[in-house]
């Protein structure tokens, strides 16, 4: 054998597991039970967990949509509980994917394995999945991490990943799982093929190379980026936060009932289901039910008109179903009439800016009455509603706005981002032509309104959130019953209730100083009174019961020194926080309040500790005072200059350079400290180039520069830079990050 060793079957089994889990949780952001369940998340590293358990399901066991990323609480939660499963299936993929897993491992059941269509044994089936999932990866720029010898594998010149002895030949053996009544069915194992990507169909019935997310949004890169990333579809974004389907619901509800009537065996398989348990097996034949009625009849029929109509804008000639002709004719004549011409058609195209947009217009046309130098949306409307109907025009000016505003095109996966030419924000066009008519109109479309409207769809998008939701909660007061007022509004009484609620709060501000304890004061409480109730109702309390709290608070302040302070010492102790520099007169008032001091309400107590306070901040000036008298001692003309520019950026009047020291922060000392150490060392302020120097020396390069300068900036009020040149622009800017720097 040459080449790298291929490997066995539990290795590659090991590996595929391992390369689909990282798939998952790359797919997602965060778990995506948290909004389906609206149950907070557990702590621990996210999971993949399989929609479709692996064990007994090995056909779709590593398709990369097969997989949740979910905490480890959620993960538990959903594997436990069916309702919370089918909660999450509804949310995500939905019943019909699931279906389609269970119709996959039905045929491997009747047939086996099988790769490209051919049988398989497990140990080749788990090779291909390996390499089909590398593939996924590298396409999808999906981390996944690969062991060194299955890496070498796949880099090596063996393509298949087995070698071709007899033992790993295809063969003709009976399927492993024979049963009575096999299934007739395609093969739905994956192929060579990224197994993820989804085709879907456009308007035109087309097949449309797109990758999708389980949801059915497209992913594609994002241009500013050039990460994939999932877009939202224009054509739903008015459907679902601006218009009013009242009308088409209650329609859909008519087509349902008549499937039910035209289909009775629809309705016998849902008479006995419950409404609340067997959602899924019910939407899946109301769905059935309005097939059966007609729902999807027009709709087919435009699908049609729309791919004939874009083979005729191509400049072909197609054949299409008789009854289509008078529709079809009718769109000939509009698009001769307008010398409708399609550069493009059928674009897959991105709008980044606002909405993160993307999906396909029916063409990128010019025509004979709109702005030749710019390319118009145009899009074929099939529907039989009066398009000046309200909702219909808001529909359609959302879609169009959102094409309109789109900067780039994208042909799928291998291919990259094109850039459009200029695309006309005004106006967009609509060929109308009612499915089954003879008559077709060429509409104008105000989009610039469109898109005034798209503002307001994300406006309704993040009102809706579950945060939003939450903001909007209001927690209400906690209920107390009305104390009845057995006594008379009498003057007499009034006074007495403001004596003891001046009583409470004084025995409050007591216990909040910590200087005695509720306990304390019980204990201690005149034999001869009766406790203090609330102010609202003291029907014991009298004139001389008031009188002797009154002394027994009294007595308790003087022991503790907590009766109301001397006026003019507690005016001297604000005025003198006042005088202190900002910052340190933020953190003496925050010290009091920490103490429970109450600034305009000070007690005897409280005089000697903030005179204590004050003496420390004292002690902060005088260093500061000493650091400026230092420096104009030994470079006086630095120092004044750097005082004088503090001065100017403080917006302060000319005082002598001492006079400035006292109202100056910490902030201020490190800005004065930095310009005279950059002017010691460089007299002249050096130049442009020279403080870049400087600055790529100090930081170790010119981006942790800019790192440090925006940091720099933020803190201190200089606007951002983006360029080391935009620092060295300012000296004193310069001169601050190269102090801090150096102080780091």
């Amino acid at each position: 054998m040459t080449g790298p060793k291929a490997p066995t079957r539990k290795q590659a089994k090991a590996a595929a597991l391992a390369m689909h889990a990282a798939i998952v949780k790359h797919n997602a952001t965060a778990c995506e039970a948290a909004a389906t369940l609206r149950t907070p998340c557990s702590i621990g590293a996210p999971q993949c967990a399989h929609i479709v358990p692996k064990r007994a399901n090995t056909a779709v066991s590593v398709d990369p949509l097969n997989g949740w990323k979910l905490c480890p609480g959620h993960h538990l939660a959903v594997d436990a509980d069916p309702t919370k499963w089918l909660q999450m299936v509804e949310a995500s993929c939905g019943a019909g994917v699931v279906l389609e897993w269970r119709a996959a491992v039905d045929h491997t059941l009747d047939h086996g394995l099988t790769v490209d269509g051919q049988p398989a044994t497990k140990l080749v089936w788990w090779r291909h999945q390996v390499r089909a999932l590398e593939l996924y990866a590298d396409t999808y720029d999906v981390p996944v991490h690969v062991p060194v010898h299955i890496r070498r594998w796949l880099d090596g010149p063996t393509p298949g990943g087995v070698t071709p002895t007899r033992q790993h030949r295809p063969t003709t053996r009976k399927p492993t799982h024979p049963r009575k009544n096999p299934h007739t069915m395609t093969d739905t194992t994956p192929t060579t093929a990224p197994p993820t990507i989804i085709l879907d169909r456009n308007d035109s019935g087309d097949i449309d190379p797109i990758p999708r997310n389980r949801y059915g949004a497209p992913r594609a890169p994002h241009p500013h980026t050039g990460k994939t990333v999932t877009w939202q579809r224009p054509s739903g974004l008015a459907k679902k936060f601006l218009s009013d389907s009242y009308h088409l619901e209650k329609w859909v509800q008519r087509t349902i009932a008549k499937g039910a009537g035209l289909a009775p065996d629809l309705g016998a398989l849902a008479a006995h289901l419950d409404v609340t348990e067997d959602k899924t097996q019910l939407d899946d034949l109301a769905a059935r039910m309005g097939q059966a009625g007609g729902r999807d009849a027009k709709a087919n029929v435009g699908t049609a008109i729309h791919s004939v109509m874009e083979r005729i804008l191509n400049g072909e000639d197609p054949t299409y179903a008789p009854d289509l002709h008078p529709t079809v004719g009718a769109i000939r004549a509009v698009i001769d009439r307008y010398d409708i011409q399609a550069p493009f058609v059928e674009p897959f195209i991105l709008t980044p800016d606002v909405v993160m947009g993307a999906g396909s217009a029916d063409g990128l046309v010019t025509t004979n009455v709109t702005d030749p130098s710019r390319l118009t949306v145009f899009d074929l409307k099939t529907g039989q509603r009066d398009p000046r109907e309200f909702t219909t025009l808001t529909e359609w000016a959302v879609q169009l706005a959102v094409y309109a505003h789109a900067t780039h095109r994208w042909e799928g996966v291998g291919h990259t981002l094109v850039e459009l030419p200029p695309i006309n924000t005004e106006v967009a066009l609509v060929l109308w032509a009612p499915s089954g008519g003879n008559n077709a109109e060429l509409i104008g479309v105000d989009i610039a309104a469109g898109w005034e409207l798209v503002k307001l769809c994300m406006d309704v998008k993040a009102a809706r959130s579950r945060g939003a939701a939450t903001d909007m909660v209001v927690e209400l007061p906690k209920y107390r019953p009305p104390i009845p007022n057995s006594g008379a509004d009498t003057p007499e009484h009034v006074q007495l209730l403001t004596a003891l609620a001046g009583l409470r709060e004084r025995l409050r501000a007591l216990t909040r100083r910590g200087v005695v304890t509720r306990e304390a004061i019980v204990a201690h409480w005149p034999f001869d009174a009766p406790p203090l109730r609330s102010a609202e109702h003291n029907d014991d309390q009298d004139q001389w019961t008031t009188a002797t709290i009154a002394a027994y608070v009294d007595r308790l302040e003087k022991r503790f020194r907590m009766g109301p302070a001397d006026p003019t010492l507690a005016s001297a102790a604000r005025e003198a926080i006042m005088t202190l520099p900002a910052d340190l007169a933020a953190d003496t008032l925050g010290e009091i309040a920490a103490a429970g001091i109450d600034p305009d309400n000070m007690r005897t107590r409280d005089i000697a500790e903030i005179g204590e306070l004050l003496i420390a901040k004292d002690g902060l000036v005088a260093a500061r005072e000493q650091l400026v008298a230092m420096w104009l001692s030994s470079a006086p003309a630095i120092a004044e200059g750097a005082l004088e520019y503090l001065r100017d950026r403080l917006g302060m009047p000319d005082h002598l350079p001492g006079d400035i020291v006292r109202p100056l922060t910490g902030g201020d000392l490190v800005m004065f400290e930095a310009l005279c150490s950059f002017y010691t060392a460089r007299p002249d302020g050096s130049t442009v180039e020279g403080r870049v120097a400087d600055l790529v020396a100090a930081c170790g390069g010119r981006s942790p520069a800019v790192t440090r300068a925006k940091g720099v900036a933020a803190e201190y009020g200089f606007g951002r830079p983006k360029s080391t040149e935009a620092i060295a622009d300012d000296p004193a800017f310069t001169a601050l990050v190269l102090h801090l720097t150096k102080l780091a």
